[in-house]
């Protein structure tokens, strides 16, 4: 069993730069951490940076341990309900990436649970690094 911690940040919401942190845990220990710069777009924005955190770690955990579970863990809560099934998604901003998201975890043993922002410290500490501040 696997945990995937994600986050994503923007820091001018909307309209961005932005960035994403993921944490692969295995048996409580990190196995993994990816980092990355959300380049400046029209429209994004913190949601739109979690759901790029959260496809980016679904692809690389079907690419690199495609036979494990997880459990991908985030402080969104709206991501985590969505992908969870319990709360629609109605917002034309986030139908797309949350069809990604969707698409990604198909084939896999995945499961979502929200936690609160101070237990995804590293997952945003990551996410945070590579924004840059003007």
């Amino acid at each position: 069993m696997l945990i995937m911690e994600f986050d994503g940040s923007c820091l001018k919401n909307p309209g961005g730069p932005g960035g994403y942190g993921v944490v692969i845990k295995k048996d409580g220990r990190t196995i993994d951490e990816l980092t990355g710069k959300i380049r400046k777009m029209d429209g994004l924005t913190n949601n739109r940076a979690e759901y790029l955190a959260l496809i980016i770690g679904l692809k690389y955990l079907k690419m690199h341990y495609p036979e494990e579970s997880v459990i991908c863990k985030g402080d969104s809560m709206l991501v985590i309900k969505q992908m969870e099934g319990s709360l629609s998604v109605n917002r034309d901003d986030l139908f797309d990436l949350w069809k990604k998201a969707s698409k990604a975890v198909k084939g896999m043993n995945v499961s979502f649970e929200w936690i609160e922002r101070e237990e995804n410290g590293r997952a945003d500490e990551l996410s945070r690094r590579m924004v840059p501040v003007d």
